[in-house]
């Protein structure tokens, strides 16, 4: 579920290609587990195999992407929901309190 929501971040017009052997990617977000307690988010090349971890999440970073895209959705259900300066407010602490629980790509040696 949350490897969708990830993956809806990554959304992206332009083509992702591979550095290894230079096809364009048809990018599938994946997660696994990774030591410490956290979980990373990768994509892997459909033709050769090469692997590009992205995202470190920590348990309460997921839930915090959780709420973010539950307000966004019901900010498109409601537009009245983006005009309450509360709501955008909750929004706005629930991504720095999210940013506080990411960081960027791991190592291979990081999974479990």
């Amino acid at each position: 579920m949350l490897d969708s929501k990830v993956g809806e971040m990554l959304d992206t017009e332009k083509d992702i290609v591979c550095d290894e052997c230079d096809e364009v990617i048809d990018v599938k977000i994946e997660s696994e587990k990774l030591k410490n307690n956290t979980k990373g988010y990768y994509f892997a090349c459909n033709h050769c195999g090469e692997k590009y971890p992205f995202l470190t999440i920590t348990p309460r970073g997921e839930k915090y992407l959780k709420r973010m895209h539950e307000m966004r959705k019901k900010s498109k259900e409601d537009p009245e929901f983006v005009k309450d300066p509360e709501n955008v407010k909750r929004y706005q602490k629930c991504m720095e309190q999210y940013r506080k629980e990411i960081t960027g790509p791991y190592k291979e040696s990081d999974v479990k």
